[in-house]
């Protein structure tokens, strides 16, 4: 906050205060500053008022020569969320919540903003649904509303140092997220080469949904544009399954980015699941080994979990193997049941190597097998 302070000084110096630069005030303290502006109060709101007219004016910059309804939509979100990259924006935003409590006239302030935010929003939200990018029941402005009360969960943790919860993992949510609200339509593109037998698949029904509707799943490999629903996915679920089941050298080497990088270096051997424009779920097949099966949380008991695991069977069977086999942590009940009322058998204990950037951590695991072919 004090670099800001310093900042609207240095700006009003330029219209005539006294301050001509900002050297002349970097080294000023918080009491010659609060005696510039009048008070803490004063200081706050001149603080706020320069972070949100610098904010609004950098997104502007930022979505010139951004066309697309989509990716102008990520732009504005994603630097809400990224602004917590420095000790500017999040924490005067922060810090501004606290005193609007009590101070009529800064939360008149923040309000404002709030509103400006909300209508850029909603004009993004609003202009993807009249383009036919957006299939949403609700209207724009309550999508933006929705919007920021997502932007402000996920970039709070970071802000106050989150361990679980860093930037790029934040962004790779929101991005998640924003999808599902907007109801976000994939535009059509041209299934990409892979290993033997993945190719587009038809909608497959697979029962009640959420609010008792039925779910279509349709399967293609994974596309570039999959990598961060893939990578949001996977950590989650990896976490779900795993923590407190495995060593805890892998727990810290599986850290939201890592599931990023690994999401786009496998993209080759992935398959997902595809519910209403939204990625729901993947497997990850190489040779005999089904190596990864997971669905997204909003799809869990759905259907999604039984229709990938079919699949993996089916692309290792097309593969030319008769037998397929995977790894699952022996404290990983829910997962071993699935695959047991799936037709996979138990065949015992073993050490799995689980690689990783720093090289492979042995795992203790049990093998399941089922015969696919022959």
């Amino acid at each position: 906050m004090l670099a800001a302070a310093c900042a609207v000084v240095a700006e009003r110096g330029a219209e005539g205060t006294g301050f001509s630069d900002v050297t002349a005030v970097s080294g000023v303290g918080v009491s010659t500053l609060q005696y510039y502006f009048g008070s803490r109060e004063d200081m706050l709101r001149a603080v706020f008022r320069y972070a949100a007219r610098a904010d609004f004016a950098a997104v502007g910059e930022q979505l010139a020569g951004v066309h697309g309804a989509w990716e102008r939509l990520v732009v504005v979100a994603s630097y809400l969320t990224g602004a917590v990259d420095g000790d500017t924006s999040w924490r005067v935003w922060a810090e501004s919540w606290r005193w609007a409590l009590r101070d009529a006239e800064l939360r008149t302030d923040v309000l404002n903003d709030y509103l400006r935010w909300r209508e850029l929003l909603a004009a993004e939200i609003d202009a993807g649904i009249r383009a036919g990018v957006f299939r949403t029941d609700a209207t724009a402005i309550d999508g933006a509303r929705q919007a920021l009360a997502l932007i402000d969960g996920l970039a709070l943790p970071v802000v106050l140092g989150d361990p679980s919860m860093g930037r790029e993992t934040a962004r790779e949510l929101l991005v998640d997220a924003l999808g599902r609200l907007v109801s976000r339509v994939e535009a059509g593109t041209r299934p990409e080469a892979g290993s033997a037998g993945r190719v587009d698949r038809p909608a497959v029904p697979v029962g009640a949904g959420a609010e008792g509707r039925p779910v279509g799943v349709a399967l293609r490999p994974a596309r570039r544009a999959d990598v961060p629903a893939v990578a949001v996915i996977w950590a989650v679920g990896w976490r779900d399954g795993h923590l407190g089941n495995v060593p805890d050298v892998l727990v810290r080497a599986r850290t939201g980015e890592s599931f990023g990088v690994r999401a786009g270096e496998r993209m080759a051997d992935t398959t997902v699941a595809v519910v209403g424009g939204v990625v729901a779920g993947f497997v990850m097949v190489v040779g005999e080994e089904i190596e990864q099966v997971y669905v997204d949380t909003s799809f869990r008991g759905s259907g999604v979990a039984g229709v990938l695991l079919a699949e993996a069977e089916r692309l290792v069977a097309a593969g030319g193997h008769a037998n397929a086999w995977l790894a699952v942590v022996p404290g990983n009940s829910r997962a071993r049941r699935f695959y047991e009322r799936s037709g996979w058998a138990d065949a015992g204990a073993f050490d799995y190597e689980a690689r990783h950037e720093g090289g492979a951590i042995l795992v203790p695991c049990r093998r399941y097998t089922k015969q696919v072919a022959g």
